[in-house]
């Protein structure tokens, strides 16, 4: 889903989508050129003043240590995935969202920020039950249904 469609290109082929955002290749790319006016954070630190080897664990790892610029990052990714989710939210009347995969390894401090954005932007029938939730299974959930499809038995 393009959140700017003059954003940068998607592998998708398409421009603005929320995953050249917030996606691990765009978040590896962003902060280590960010980093050249961020001089102070933990982020050099645990890279060993190597940007090019920024990992969004290590973004994570250095938010929980009180970066505040890993902090930024993290806010500013939920921001806009909540912008995303309020959008579909909207157009669908849907009210629970379930994240997975590598984003929702971010945990509570990335949760809270995309609960914060919809609950500020949904329409107002839906800021009562509005619900982002991680999913159970969390980067398990694709190779688990795979694999329930080849085992399943008509």
């Amino acid at each position: 889903m393009s959140i700017d469609y003059k954003g940068p290109k998607c592998k998708c082929g398409s421009f603005g989508c929320i995953e050249a955002f917030i996606g691990n290749n765009y978040l590896k790319q962003i902060v280590s050129s960010e980093l050249k006016v961020h001089p102070d954070s933990k982020i050099l630190e645990l890279v060993n003043n190597e940007a090019g080897h920024v990992t969004p664990r290590i973004i994570q790892e250095a938010m929980e240590q009180g970066d505040k610029y890993a902090k930024s990052v993290v806010d500013n990714m939920g921001t806009q995935l909540g912008a995303v989710l309020t959008s579909v939210s909207n157009l669908l009347d849907i009210s629970t969202f379930i994240i997975g995969g590598g984003v929702a390894g971010f945990g509570k401090p990335l949760f809270n920020k995309v609960q914060q954005t919809i609950v500020e932007r949904v329409f107002i029938p839906t800021k009562k039950r509005v619900k982002v939730l991680p999913a159970k299974l969390k980067n398990d959930a694709g190779i688990k249904g795979a694999s329930a499809l080849v085992f399943y038995k008509s």
